[in-house]
């Protein structure tokens, strides 16, 4: 479900800067866990 949902987002252009945000969130966050 979610990786269809993504998926989905990747073919929206108006989810650009959402999936700029989500992707930035993650690498910070698993950053902050290392």
């Amino acid at each position: 479900m979610s990786v269809f949902f993504y998926v989905n987002l990747e073919f929206d252009s108006n989810f650009t800067e959402t999936k700029k945000f989500k992707g930035t969130f993650r690498e910070n966050y698993f950053a902050q866990r290392r």
